[in-house]
């Protein structure tokens, strides 16, 4: 691999789907990291967790990623942190998302689907996402002065 293989870098800085989710509605948070892997985030509130009793609101969330840069990149690592109205957080990381580590080409996108269950009916979600660049073509790596 040439350049930058083996570099580690977060695709996304900080991803904020909205400081208050309100019941019924979708928010969506579309952020460009550095090396061209746009990131866009969906989440919708599903209604009184199907659970029942106390367990809460379910939340739903995809997670789109599109490698609009010249690398090729690897998934490494995911956190995300959930936010209940009342201030309580549930945190969740670890490698890739959903069993994936998932590699993606210049052009390829891969998605994913999830979920949560939030003690509220209002929160907020943030996440980072961690890539590995793999392989940047050579004339990435070129430039021309004249």
């Amino acid at each position: 691999a040439a350049g930058a293989a083996g570099r580690t870098i977060p695709a996304a800085p900080r991803l904020r789907c909205s400081d208050a989710l309100l019941p019924t509605r979708s928010e969506r948070a579309v952020k460009l990291g550095p090396v061209g892997i746009r990131t866009t985030v969906v989440s919708r509130y599903r209604g009184p967790s199907p659970r029942g009793g106390d367990a809460g609101h379910a939340w739903s969330y995809s997670v789109e990623f599109a490698n609009e840069g010249r690398a090729t990149v690897q998934l490494l690592s995911r956190r995300w942190a959930f936010r209940d109205a009342g201030g309580d957080v549930t945190a969740v990381a670890g490698p890739g998302a959903v069993g994936e580590t998932k590699v993606l080409r210049p052009g390829e996108a891969w998605r994913y689907d999830s979920g949560t269950t939030l003690a509220t009916t209002t929160g907020s979600m943030s996440g980072r996402f961690v890539f590995e660049v793999l392989e940047t073509p050579a004339a990435a790596d070129a430039f021309v002065v004249d």
